[in-house]
């Protein structure tokens, strides 16, 4: 059961990152990315909501740290962000954490 909460809830750390991700674009002024970013944070939270079921909370919510994996590769993909070794260094981490948390 650990495993699908494990899943769900690096389901829900994807979609908040997409989330991150409109509402960055919308900062400009575009509404409808705005609406699309926030709608993605409360799709995201009730997905999280819902993994917490199949694990601990000492485990699964963690794991929404991989929430900056995501958004990094958004950004680099998606914005162009500039990648810096710090960076790197701080996923690998976070990463690393992940899943020495998933395996309980």
């Amino acid at each position: 059961m650990l495993i699908k909460g494990v899943i769900i809830t690096i389901l829900a750390s994807a979609i908040g990152a997409f989330a991150a991700l409109f509402l960055k674009q919308g900062a400009t002024g575009d509404r409808i990315k705005i609406i699309f970013g926030a709608t993605g944070y409360v799709f995201g939270s009730l997905i999280g909501i819902y993994a917490l079921q199949f694990g601990e909370v000492s485990i699964l919510y963690p794991i929404t740290s991989s929430t900056y994996v995501f958004s990094f590769l958004l950004a680099r993909g998606v914005l162009k962000e500039k990648i810096t070794r710090n960076k790197i260094m701080g996923l690998g981490l976070i990463i690393l954490g992940i899943i020495i948390l998933s395996l309980g």
